[in-house]
């Protein structure tokens, strides 16, 4: 949900990034990226 800043500042700090948000069956939600490179670093740190 878009509105669940909780849990998409968490995915953020995972190294996903905002993409937009997508239209489900569900309602409105965010669409979030990983890249190899921010994975990496975030698996690097842990």
């Amino acid at each position: 949900s878009p509105s669940n800043l909780r849990a998409i500042r968490c995915y953020e700090k995972a190294g996903f990034e905002r993409q937009g948000t997508v239209t489900t069956p569900d309602g409105p939600a965010v669409y979030m990226v990983q890249t190899r490179q921010a994975f990496e670093r975030t698996r690097s740190v842990a």
